[in-house]
């Protein structure tokens, strides 16, 4: 489950997707030594007990701790497995990096004054990949009527104006009559033609 924010704090009123994941800690297992920076390592080096399977156990050793969503997307990015305590947080953790995402998505569709520097584009196709890699585990905790509405966006999206009418709601959802839900629609596509379209820009 996810804990009380850290750092600075704001009303939960006020709090957009972009703060919680920067803010928000959520309680997670993960390799004890594979949360040290690397200049921590440099500096304090990394105890051996001399055995090597025991510090082979203790290099991998996983434990409980509080993580913000950006330091899972940087373990992922190190192809670090973070497990959650509370595998319910992981619709909570889909859905905050989703609306982060589709922020970014109207900005630069809605402003294209707005160019952001390649490393945010980036740091954008990784966090999408991160929820990629959450999906599965996040999909089994949506509801039908969180499907009704991502076929509803998906249709409006790629609809002609005169196929309005067309749209077809989803079957519901029973144990005798289950609903896949449907693959995600990944904004790496987005975010990648854009950062080309800026490089155009800029004579790059």
């Amino acid at each position: 489950m996810s804990a009380a924010p850290q750092g600075t704090w704001v009303p939960e009123s006020e709090r957009t997707p972009t703060w919680i994941i920067f803010h928000q800690v959520w309680k997670c297992r993960a390799p004890v030594f594979q949360m040290r920076s690397l200049e921590d390592v440099e500096h304090f080096g990394v105890p051996t007990s001399g055995e090597r399977d025991f510090d082979a156990g203790m290099m991998s050793e996983r434990r409980l701790q509080y993580m913000t969503i950006a330091q899972m997307v940087e373990l992922f990015q190190r192809d670090v497995t973070v497990g959650l305590f509370d595998v319910n947080d992981a619709k909570q953790i889909y859905e905050v990096i989703t609306d982060h995402l589709k922020l970014w998505q109207d900005t630069l569709a809605y402003s294209p004054n707005v160019k952001p520097a390649p490393e945010v584009f980036e740091e954008l196709m990784l966090m999408d990949g991160f929820a990629q890699a959450v999906w599965p585990h996040a999909q089994p905790l949506f509801t039908t009527e969180f499907v009704e509405s991502v076929l509803l966006r998906r249709i409006t999206s790629i609809m002609l104006p005169e196929a309005a009418d067309n749209k077809e709601a989803p079957p519901p959802v029973t144990k005798d009559n289950p609903y896949v839900l449907p693959e995600r629609d990944s904004f790496a596509e987005i975010f990648a033609n854009r950062r080309a379209l800026n490089r155009s820009w800029n004579g790059e």
